[in-house]
This record gives structure tokens, C-alpha cells and sequence, in this order.
């Protein structure tokens, strides 16, 4: 049976001994050791960054022969607050297929640590989740526009969980908001639905 190479030696900007293409990466820095600039495609659901890709090119729309799949598990407690990070790293063979990877957990153990990453969470969920979903529903400008209104709003609800900027998408009485979304919610429905998955229960 014939050994797999890994697809991102082919693109290595200094030489390397063939049988060494057929070792697991360990070292490669994708921006420094690299002839192309990778793209990177990120999935974040709920404001968890849960998947990143590295392709060698983007074009007309596609995302072209993946080099390496990281994807993230997020573990928390009853509060949202983060306790553990699994990371699985893989790298892309020149077939196409992906090994079977590499996992590593990073606990979450101070406060401070905690509270950091639940604030990014918030970050993520108004402007990598909600906005670029009111892009492909046709409300970028209102939903921008909202955002950046109740601004103060919204920088209290990423600093502190907050509720006011929840309460407003549902008070308030700009007629987007009663748009029905193809999850089939309206947007005054689904916005809350987002912002309350970093604020902990009361």
C-alpha cells in the first residue's frame, strides 16, 4: 500500500528530504514556511470558534484543497462560563483525505481566564454571527445599524452578560425586526436566542 504525503509539504518554501513529506507535520508555521498564503475558513456557532480550515487558494466562491482542519469542543458550567477547550488538529494527505489527528485539552483554570474567553463568545456572537447572518438575509444595513445605535448596549452585554440589548431586539419597534428569517423565526425571535447563549441563566 502505497504511503500518503501530506499536502502542505508541496508548498514549503525551503527543501526537504521525500520520505520526510510522509511524516506528520510538527513544526510548519502556515504564515512564515509556506510559498502561498493559506485561507482560512472559520466556523463559529453560538460564538464558539468550533472549526478552522486552511485551503491553499479561494476562488469564485470555493474553497480549494484543504490543508489542515482544526475543530474545537467547548465544555462549561452551569453559568456559560468555560472549563475546558478539546482541540483536534488534522492534517490533509495529497489525496484529499485527512489523518486521523491529534487531540489536546486546555483547561480553563483562573477566573480571569474564564471571563476572557466568555467575552469573546459575546464579541463573536454580534459581529461573526449575527451580522454576517443579517448579510445573507438581506438585513446587513439595519442590523448593523441597530447594533451600532445601542452600541453602549451592546459593549455592556460583551463586558458584563448584560440583558438591555436582549430586551431592546424585543421592544423595540423597527419593522425588521418582524422579518422572517429561513430558519423560519422572525429576526426578533432569533436575535435573543443568540445573545442569550453567553448570559448566564438567572
Amino acid at each position: 500500500m502505497t504511503e500518503l504525503a501530506f499536502l502542505v509539504y508541496d508548498f514549503l518554501n525551503f527543501p526537504i528530504d521525500p520520505e520526510k513529506t510522509l511524516e506528520r507535520p510538527r513544526t510548519i508555521n502556515l504564515k512564515r514556511d509556506l510559498t502561498i498564503r493559506p485561507v482560512k475558513k472559520t466556523t463559529i456557532v453560538f460564538g464558539e470558534r468550533t472549526q478552522s480550515e486552511y485551503y491553499e487558494k479561494y476562488e469564485d466562491e470555493v474553497y480549494i484543497n484543504l490543508l489542515l482542519r482544526i475543530d474545537h469542543v467547548f465544555t462549561r458550567d452551569s453559568q456559560g462560563l468555560v472549563l475546558q477547550r478539546s482541540t483536534k488538529t488534522c492534517w490533509a494527505y495529497d489525496d484529499g483525505s485527512l489523518e486521523t489527528g491529534i487531540e489536546t485539552i486546555k483547561y480553563y483554570i483562573t477566573e480571569s481566564e474564564k471571563y476572557k474567553e466568555i467575552k469573546r463568545r459575546r464579541y463573536n456572537i454580534i459581529y461573526e454571527n449575527l451580522i454576517p447572518i443579517g448579510r445573507l438575509e438581506g438585513l446587513e444595513e439595519p442590523i448593523t445599524s441597530f447594533f451600532e445605535t445601542y452600541q453602549v448596549q451592546v459593549q455592556s452585554y460583551i463586558d458584563a452578560g448584560s440583558r438591555e440589548i436582549l430586551l431592546l431586539t424585543q421592544t423595540s419597534p423597527e419593522s425588521w425586526l418582524d422579518t422572517v428569517l429561513t430558519t423560519g423565526r422572525s429576526a426578533r425571535e432569533a436575535i435573543p436566542i443568540y445573545l442569550s447563549m453567553a448570559i448566564p441563566p438567572q
